[in-house]
């Protein structure tokens, strides 16, 4: 099977042609139509680039089932027979997917997609999942990405698999020495494993066998005894063969040229050529849908040579100014631009541009020359035939042949000979920067690839200039005179100057011509914005603000693209800038902190192309710093002074956000200790924005004065918010509704600030604490007369001068009279009046319960009854009254009797005289 080398070259190429004020842009080479031409490389060219290949391998191989039964990877496959062959890869209208033909027999030659049948390659990679196969076209499509790698598709195919297949060769012979070509097709049937295809083939020479377009190597098939026998897979699909009938020897009279093609290396530009030479000078072959011509000498007569002053002048000019002409290198940058030096590249579109004037003289489709190439590449080479067709005819001593084979299956050849006229004259030019302190050591700018067209005082072109690294360029073959130069294409990173430039040429000398570019800047405007993340505008939260926060801004010569590329690399210059209140920066000394000069143009600050950075080293107040580094490009565009490629960051800026703690006080007691049976629990706060901005909280807006968020205390008086609730800004923290058992009075709200990132500010203290006044009340007590039940004594008895103790009952210390009393403690001590009442001031007691006990009884009373009264303190200023039946303190009356003795008078004795009796005697 041939082995195709996979020597070739990059196509996706653009260029700009300036050339006799012709202009045309060429896009990536190959299209869905492409095909090849047969050919090879020749002697002495340079080698060709890696990487680029339009052509993959496809692979049949035949295994035993039988003993590949357990096969879990490919590399277990036991083959038996290996059939290879070349397929070119196409792009589809859209470009989006690559085509490949891996089946030639679609329907007829089975194969398997499923696991373990079928895998894609590009290089060692396998693509196998990236692949889908239509098995009515028999093509594989990949993603358009894998274009131009190297490709290779296995089929796995058991031996049982193994079919006939309908395999037609072509066969045309060419008389040797002119005469009607004959043509022939053989129709054989072999079997999808045979590697060699035989044919009969007598009498002919100079042998071209073709499949799918692609020339086997001469050593890849024999012609012997009548028979060619060709090295080439059944499953590749039919094959062509063109041949010449052995030739008589001509007479005198003709001119033989010496015929190199070289088959080494193919040539891969979207279609497939060899590079040819002939008589040591680069040949171009002209039907590229032809086969080509194998080496050898060939003889022509004066008639093969071309004349001038009629319409093939263009032809002779193609084969002067492209590929290998002696105007070659005075046209090629213009023409095919820095890929003018690449081998491949240059003879590839040079020969299809010949092939494309020469079939036009001869009257056949001239489009055929461009087989196998897009539209926009077709388009691009009609401009290089119009600009060549534009340029002065070769000097005299130049002459153009055509030769061949003879058969018309095989294409024509042009060559030519040049014996050269020594120059006139030349102009050198040397350009260099308006301004090398923004061009120096800076890879965005460079000197090279500007080009000048040369025009004689009568505005005549006679050619063109391209400079190079150092600026210089030079055009030779100048006749005496004056001329002019006009830029018409600029070097990288300068503006373009159209305006002429005149100089003379003096005979065997150079002329030198200075001329100067301007630099393209970028004058910047605004550097960058800063914007609230939270709001996503240029207003900042609460007190915050987006003015003066600092960016460091680095320039870097070159293009760096990640912080890796510039790591080790020092900037050219650094500049410190602020933002204004509206968070904007400008390159402009009016928002510079320090940093080094400007570079100017026209006066005002500006950048040179290269790399901007821009860090924040700064945050404004009441943001955080946003270390995030941006790196900018600042680009070529256009051909004017001044671009605008700069593209000004816009740097979010995350606000400080922190929360609040606040912690309820008892007024009285100063600590976070309620008294009697009050709670510091319950207490609701709201937070009021107090700042001067609006704010954001919960992902609401709330303007100045509006409350942002409410928060209730818990059972050991705290309310506390999450670390991240409020912006930095003011705030005022205001009660809205009391815990239980105190009062709306007292320190009931608190300023606070919020300043630092994810901090709680604490209202703890003595100072800061909201702090309220706990409830009070007192109490009025009755004595009442336990029998009467009612407040009036009996006897001589008085319900004045009980002592009655008031016991805390609460659950908590309560303060009376600026003393602290423990449940349980006697917190006031009161005495009964005349009236048997006893009584407390309104505000006396704290919020809780209470219970009042008889210390002692008043006269006349014991200390028995109802001695002990429990109350509680709920309502402010009010006094519980313990004055009715059901709530006094009730106390028994002391009782007691009498015993009479009756006495004589006279006696004083109980004893009774005479007849007298002391019994009887009635007593009230």
């Amino acid at each position: 099977m041939k082995q195709f080398f996979k020597k070739s070259f990059i196509l996706l190429i653009i260029f700009t042609i300036c050339f006799s004020l012709v202009a045309a842009s060429s896009p990536p080479i190959g299209s869905a139509e492409s095909q090849t031409e047969p050919g090879g490389m020749a002697a002495n060219a340079p080698p060709v680039g890696e990487g680029f290949t339009s052509v993959v391998r496809v692979l049949y191989k035949y295994y035993d089932a039988k003993k590949n039964q357990n096969i879990t990877r490919f590399e277990d496959y036991t083959v038996e027979s290996e059939h290879e062959f070349s397929s070119y890869v196409r792009l589809d209208e859209e470009g989006t997917s690559a085509l490949i033909a891996a089946n030639q027999y679609p329907g007829i030659l089975p194969v398997s997609t499923d696991e373990l049948r079928f895998r894609v390659l590009a290089g060692e990679a396998d693509i196998t999942d990236k692949a889908a196969y239509d098995t009515q076209t028999g093509y594989v499509s990949l993603p358009g990405s894998f274009y131009g790698q190297s490709i290779t598709i296995e089929w796995y195919c058991p031996a049982s698999d193994v079919v006939e297949l309908p395999v037609k060769v072509d066969v045309m012979i060419a008389p040797g020495n002119g005469g009607e070509s004959k043509s022939t097709t053989i129709e054989l049937t072999l079997p999808s494993n045979a590697d060699t295809i035989s044919v009969p083939l007598q009498g002919a020479n100079n042998v071209v066998v073709t499949q799918n377009m692609i020339d086997f190597l001469p050593e890849e098939h024999t012609l012997s005894d009548g028979t060619l026998t060709m090295n080439v897979s059944a499953v590749g699909g039919d094959v062509t063969v063109s041949a010449v009938q052995t030739a008589r020897t001509r007479g005198t009279g003709f001119t033989t040229v010496v015929h190199d093609r070289q088959q080494d290396n193919s040539i891969d530009y979207g279609y497939i050529t060899s590079y040819y030479v002939a008589n040591g000078n680069p040949a171009f072959c002209l039907s590229p849908v032809l086969s080509g011509v194998a080496d050898g000498n060939y003889t022509i007569s004066a008639n093969s040579f071309i004349q001038r002053g009629g319409t093939y002048d263009v032809l002779i000019k193609a084969a002067y100014y492209l590929y290998g002409g002696p105007g070659w290198d005075s046209v090629k940058n213009n023409l095919f631009g820095s890929d003018a030096n690449r081998f491949e590249y240059a003879y590839g579109l040079s020969h299809a541009a010949a092939a494309y004037i020469y079939l036009g003289l001869i009257g056949e489709n001239a489009d055929n020359a461009f087989k196998g190439l897009n539209s926009s590449t077709a388009t691009h080479l009609r401009n290089v035939v119009a600009a060549v067709g534009a340029q002065p005819m070769p000097p005299d001593g130049f002459d153009v042949f055509l030769y061949g084979s003879g058969n018309p299956s095989q294409q024509m050849l042009m060559g030519w000979n040049y014996t050269p006229a020594p120059p006139v004259g030349s102009v050198e030019i040397e350009k260099t920067s308006s301004n090398p302190s923004l061009t120096n050591n800076n890879p965005c700018y460079s000197l090279a690839g500007a080009v000048y067209d040369v025009y004689t005082d009568g505005n005549v072109k006679v050619g063109s200039i391209t400079t190079g690294a150092d600026g210089k360029g030079r055009l030779d073959g100048l006749a005496s005179g004056a001329y002019y130069i006009v830029e018409v294409v600029a070097p990288q990173g300068f503006a373009l100057d159209s305006s002429h430039v005149s100089f003379s040429i003096v005979s065997s000398q150079t002329t030198t011509v200075k001329v100067t570019d301007t630099a393209q800047t970028d004058p910047v405007g605004i550097l960058l914005r800063k914007l609230d993340s939270g709001s996503g505008a240029s207003d900042p939260q609460g007190n915050a603000s987006l003015e003066y926060a600092l960016f460091t801004v680095k320039f870097y010569k070159g293009y760096f693209y990640t912080e890796a590329e510039l790591a080790g690399v020092a900037a050219e210059r650094t500049w410190v800038f602020f933002t204004d209140a509206d968070g904007y920066a400008v390159f402009s000394s009016d928002y510079l902190a320090w940093g080094d000069s400007f570079y100017y143009f026209a006066g005002d600050p500006t950048l040179p192309l290269g790399t901007v950075t821009i860090q924040e080293t700064s945050a404004p107040t009441g943001y955080l710093i946003d270390n995030t580094l941006f790196i900018r490009q600042i680009t070529s565009e256009g051909n004017t002074e001044e671009v605008y490629t700069y593209n000004a960051p816009i740097v979010p800026e995350t606000v400080i956000r922190g929360g609040v703690s606040v912690t309820k006080f008892d007024s009285e007691l100063n600590t976070a200790t309620p008294q009697g049976d009050a709670t510091l629990a319950g207490a609701v706060f709201e937070i009021v924005n107090r700042s001067e901005e609006a704010v954001l909280v919960g992902g609401a807006s709330y303007v100045p004065g509006a409350v942002v968020h409410t928060m209730t205390t818990d059972a050991a008086g705290v309310a506390t918010t999450v670390s991240d609730l409020l912006p930095y800004g003011r705030y005022e923290v205001i009660e809205k509704t009391p815990p239980g058992g105190y009062r709306e009075t007292g320190k009931t709200s608190q300023i606070f600030n919020i300043s630092a990132n994810g901090t709680i500010v604490n209202l703890n203290t003595t100072a800061t604490a909201i702090k309220n006044d706990p409830i009070r009340g007192g109490v009025s007590i009755s004595k009442y007369d336990a029998e009467l039940n009612t407040a009036a004594a009996q006897g001589d008895a008085t319900l004045a001068g009980a002592v009655l103790e008031i016991f805390n009952r609460s659950a908590n210390s309560v303060r009376v009279n600026g003393t602290p009393y423990a449940p349980g403690a006697v917190v006031h001590t009161m005495v009964t009046d005349a009236t048997g009442s006893a009584a407390t001031a309104n505000d006396l007691l704290p919020y809780g319960n209470y219970e009042i006990i008889e210390e002692t009884e008043p006269t006349g009373y014991l200390n028995t009854g109802k001695i002990s009264q429990a109350f509680s303190i709920t309502a402010h200023g009010v006094i519980v009254n313990l004055t009715t039946s059901t709530t006094a303190i009730k106390n028994n009356p002391i009782r007691g009797g009498v015993s009479i003795v009756k006495y004589d008078a006279e006696l004083n004795t109980a004893t009774a005289q005479g007849g007298a009796t002391l019994a009887g005697a009635v007593f009230e």
